[in-house]
């Protein structure tokens, strides 16, 4: 834990009364979104996940870890589909000539949604407390040569890493039914 790990150790406790075994590693300097893994490499021997705290998801994560074990893969990355619409038309130009105009249109994206499943090879690219983001990590495994799959997330997903989202997620939570 690093940054507000105080509250989360203070919430969580040893996580006992919600059924779980919670052991805590301090993160003494900021080491990015997956450096604190490398401060783990002895005790993490099988495939594990790890989920940005800031995201709030219904994901099936037993059918998630099942996949990403079934295919051997190094690391899955749960990807959110994310649609951005443009507000003009958008020009297909070929050396100078329009070819086509499409008004307003939405372009699609698979993003990175913040939930990765990994396997204790995964860590071979991570130092023993050096930074490290998962973006790095991930185009290290990549150019590495390893195993990395995408897993289409189709569950609802929030991220709240903002106040604004949080408000937002506490409307949308309820929607669902609750976590």
């Amino acid at each position: 834990i690093g940054y507000k790990g105080d509250l989360i150790r203070s919430y969580l406790g040893d996580g006992s009364r919600l059924g779980l075994a919670v052991e805590y590693v301090e993160e003494k300097d900021a080491l990015g979104t997956a450096g604190a893994l490398g401060l783990l490499k002895d005790r993490l021997t099988r495939p594990f996940l790890m989920i940005n705290g800031d995201i709030l998801t219904k994901l099936d994560f037993a059918r998630f870890y099942k996949y990403h074990v079934s295919e051997g893969a190094v690391m899955t990355v749960g990807g959110i589909e994310y649609k951005v619409r443009i507000p003009f038309g958008v020009i297909k130009n070929e050396n100078g000539f329009v070819r086509g105009i499409t008004e307003k249109p939405t372009a699609s994206y698979l993003v990175a949604g913040g939930i990765y499943a990994l396997s204790p090879e995964a860590l071979e690219g991570i130092g023993g407390g050096g930074r490290l983001d998962f973006p790095d990590l991930m185009s290290w495994l990549v150019k590495s040569g390893k195993k990395v799959l995408t897993y289409r997330i189709t569950e609802p997903w929030l991220d709240v890493g903002k106040m604004s989202d949080y408000e937002k997620a506490t409307q949308e939570v309820a929607s669902w039914g609750g976590l």
